[in-house]
Formats: C-alpha cells, structure tokens, sequence
C-alpha cells in the first residue's frame, strides 16, 4: 500500500484510507439525491390523497375514485417505504406508474397533460435522478465493501451522514 501525507492534520494516511473517505464523500451525494426523490414521492403520496378527498368530495363514482387512488397509493407508499431498503426498484416502479396515469389523463383529457406540465417535469426529474443516484449509490456501496466498510440508506428526515 502506498502512503500518503494528510497535509491538513499532518498525520500519515494509507490510500485505502484516502479512498474510503473519497468513497464516504461520493456516498453522501448519492444520498442527497436519494433523499430528495424519497421527498417527490411523500409529494406524490399527498397529492393522491388530496385528490381522493376532492374526489370524494365532488362525489362521482365513489368505487372508481377509491380503487383507482387506493392502487395509486398503494404504489406510492410501497415505493417510498422501500426506496429506504432499495431505492432503485421502487423509483422504477414509482416513476413507471406515475408516467402511465399522466399518459392514460393525457389520452382521456387532451389538456391534461399542459395543465401542471412544470410539477410534473419536476416530479419525473426527481424521480429521474433517485433511479441514477440509487445506481451510482449501490455502485459506491460495493467498492466499500470490498475495502470491509458497508453504507446505509438513510432516512428521509436524518440528514446525518
């Protein structure tokens, strides 16, 4: 191994060590992104259950609304529950759905798919960028265990690294 001067506390590091903090460093980005795809699906998960109350509310086709929001949040929440144990699965999954219902409104009622276009590029960006960074993450994750180290995917609220 060869050995390298850590000229910020003067101390003798070996490469493992400097490539582990590198690795550590890169995870944590990683993380950042997963974190933020976790946050675009609660997004998803409210606005399901904001529409299923306005559904309710407006009172048409109470079996439709309730199967029809019930499966979406059934997705969404299976999907934000798992992103913590494996995100890219249930990003896929998630961003998958997501972009059927928007295509399957947009075939039933043209404008709907101009009407919100902004939250929607936002919600299959972040969607987007979970599926890249949970590869870029497990990608990570395996060159640290061959150094004996293992990372974890934190929580959505634990911003602690």
């Amino acid at each position: 191994m060869e050995i390298l001067d850590n000229l910020n506390e003067g101390n003798v590091l070996l490469k493992d060590e400097q490539m582990i903090r590198k690795l550590k460093t890169d995870a944590m980005d990683a993380q950042d992104d997963l974190r933020l795809g976790r946050i675009a699906l609660l997004g998803l998960i409210v606005l399901t259950i904001l529409s299923l109350a306005f559904q309710l509310y407006k009172g048409s086709g109470l079996l439709g609304i309730l199967l029809q929001n019930g499966i979406m949040l059934l997705v969404f929440g299976w999907a934000f529950y798992y992103s913590e144990k494996n995100p890219k699965p249930a990003f896929l999954v998630a961003g998958i759905v997501y972009l059927l219902i928007v295509l399957l409104a947009a075939l039933i009622v043209p404008g709907s798919l101009i009407s919100g276009i902004v939250f929607k590029i936002i919600i299959v960006f972040f969607l987007v960028k979970g599926i890249i960074s949970s590869s870029k993450f497990e990608e990570i994750r395996s060159q640290l265990r061959a150094y004996g180290e293992d990372l974890k995917i934190r929580g959505i609220m634990n911003k602690k690294y």
